[in-house]
């Protein structure tokens, strides 16, 4: 896309037939079929020319000398005008205040789904303010720690202006700031929460000033968001029997498409045993109908669908044109950060079972009327008209292995099981139990593997064998009770927040070149799917992000930032790092971090 904003977040759509319209063809071999689902599918127009979706209340809002709650507690807003299959997308929280200091106020907005997020505490300073703040995730850094003034927040004719994502600079363990009666427990500083959920419903503003000393009122607040509406049906299913275990090829046709515009449509395929593929995103441009176009989709073929200039029928790899995951795509209820655009994710999986297909039509602000016009003058609307199939190539199935020891349903007394057995002569053996598993080759026919240290309880070890040919068989499976006189050591969850150690270059250093790469370097092992969303490097004279490779270096817990063009000559820049980064524990990053460098 050219022209529409950026976009935080996707929710799930999908299309779909009713099971009983559904024709499912019979294997054409023994290892390969064609599935076909002829549902047409409706997709929803969500292009709206009067911007983002918001509702505010000027109910004004007082903070007296004392501290506590404010006067209304809570502020609420009812939001009732989004359709009923809408899940939001972005979320936005616009406030107007004045208050004598800044850093007493804590501000906490809960949605109706009963989540919450912390919009500000401890910010600002022991400074005045009068003007607004606009909470939303693609700001380019939080309000200020201790300042009312400078970058995110500007002053104009006596009035300040802030944009800045949701921030809380006081989260460590004697954190003062409580919300009273009925607040929930304070939440994170971020929106994630509500991604995917129904905006409508009861929004609440909890404000509480947290010392004494200092007045203030917040004359007006609202909130705002994008969204998306699902088509109909959601989502489309596929039900494949009758194919050996072990997929070779998957290629997916979507047939007759009949759509306004195909880059605002997110495809993901679903197999059944829950493997997704972002099989088509952000292609097609925006500016021409698709009108009776049938998309076949292949690893295996030459070109791919261009990022902007709509395909006519034909065969195309499929592509994910938003692939560096800054953008966090929600379809089929979850999103698509990390999912690969090719089909052969589904390489190695059973194919029997119910296959789903998730289409998303996100909201976008551009002026593509003329287009959907085009398609609504044949006499068409925004669909794929005649369903979508699958042309699925399995391998030839090998012979499952038997299990001949132990028995099923035996018990052990000291937590190490060894499991014997026959397979084809040759077969790689794969036994797998509580996350644990062991390899072994099946010479002249039989196999052994032993596992120690097994905790109490029920265990199913199961088992496959590989061919030379990469066949796999159907599993084999038996359980066993361990009773161990003592129960193996359970290892403390790790529950410590993870720190920023070192942020190159170094904060305030000058005469970087303008080629220069930045770097990120962690207390411990991160996930590298949050590291990735959580750091930006933005410029301070434009106010936005600079367009970056990043590359986590698990070995290091460390990520280069990689700007894809030179630096400006002369120019401030912003490394930032938001608390949305986690360990491998799921722990957030203690405190959001920001680096300032200037270039030559």
């Amino acid at each position: 896309m050219t022209h529409c904003p950026p976009r935080r977040a996707l929710s799930a759509l999908a299309i779909t037939g009713l099971l009983a319209t559904m024709a499912v063809a019979a294997p054409v071999s023994a290892a390969s079929g064609s599935f076909t689902n002829p549902a047409p599918i409706s997709v929803a127009d969500v292009d709206r020319e009067d911007g983002d979706d918001w509702q505010g209340t000027d109910t004004d809002i007082e903070f007296g000398e004392d501290a506590g709650a404010s006067s209304v507690y809570p502020s609420e807003i009812e939001f009732t005008t989004a359709p009923t299959n809408a899940r939001i997308s972005e979320i936005g929280v616009y406030v107007e205040l004045t208050h004598e200091r800044l850093d007493d106020l804590d501000l906490m907005l809960v949605g109706p789904n009963g989540k919450s997020t912390m919009l500000m505490s401890d910010a600002g300073g022991d400074n005045p303010y009068n003007g607004y703040i606009n909470f939303y995730p693609d700001a380019d850094q939080p309000f200020a720690d201790d300042s009312n003034s400078g970058s995110p927040a500007w002053w104009t004719e006596g009035f300040y202006y802030a944009d800045s994502i949701p921030v809380d600079w006081d989260t460590t363990a004697n954190d003062s700031d409580t919300f009273p009666t009925p607040a929930p427990a304070s939440g994170p500083s971020e929106f994630d929460g509500f991604y995917g959920t129904s905006p409508n419903g009861t929004w609440s503003l909890y404000a509480v000033d947290d010392t004494t000393g200092a007045v203030g009122n917040i004359s007006y607040w609202e909130v705002w968001f994008d969204y998306s509406i699902a088509a109909s049906p959601s989502p489309s299913t596929q039900i494949v029997s009758g194919l050996p275990n072990g997929i070779t090829d998957v290629n997916l046709s979507l047939t007759d498409i009949d759509l306004g515009w195909l880059d605002d449509t997110e495809f993901v395929l679903e197999s059944p045993d829950g493997r997704r593929a972002h099989v088509l995103s952000d292609a097609g441009g925006d500016d021409h109908a698709l009108e009776d176009v049938t998309l076949h989709l292949d690893d295996e073929a030459g070109v791919r669908v261009h990022r902007d200039l709509a395909p006519t029928t034909g065969t195309y790899r499929p592509v994910d044109y938003d692939d560096d995951d800054t953008e966090v795509e929600y379809v089929g209820g979850s999103d698509t950060a990390n999912l690969s655009s090719a089909l052969s994710t589904f390489d190695g999986a059973d194919p029997n079972g119910t296959w789903k297909l998730y289409v998303a039509q996100e909201e976008c602000f551009c002026n593509s009327r003329q287009a959907q016009a085009a398609v609504a003058a044949e006499g068409d609307v925004n669909a794929i008209s005649g369903g979508w199939s699958l042309d699925i190539t399995t391998a030839d199935a090998t012979s499952t292995p038997v299990i001949t020891s132990p028995a099923s349903g035996s018990t052990d007394t000291d937590g190490a099981v060894t499991v014997t057995g026959t397979a084809t002569a040759g077969a790689l053996v794969k036994v797998t139990t509580g996350g644990k598993t062991r390899n072994t080759v099946a010479e002249s026919g039989t196999w052994s593997v032993s596992f120690t240290d097994l905790a109490n309880g029920s265990h199913t070890f199961t088992t496959t064998a590989t061919d030379s040919s990469g066949n796999v068989s159907a599993p084999a499976t038996v359980t066993v009770t361990v009773a161990r006189s003592a129960a193996p050591v359970v290892t403390e969850a790790d529950t410590t927040a993870p720190k920023v150690r070192t942020v190159k270059p170094r904060k305030d250093e000058d005469r970087i070149a303008v080629s220069a790469s930045a770097m990120v370097r962690f207390s411990e092992a991160m996930d590298p799917a949050s590291v990735k969303r959580a750091v930006k490097l933005v410029s301070v004279e434009t106010g936005k992000a600079v367009e970056v490779k990043l590359t986590y270096q698990a070995s290091k817990n460390r990520v280069l930032i990689d700007p894809k063009h030179d630096l400006e000559r002369n120019t401030t820049y912003l490394v930032v790092v938001k608390r949305a980064a986690e360990d491998l524990a799921g722990n957030a990053l203690r405190k959001a971090r920001m680096s300032r460098f200037n270039t030559l």
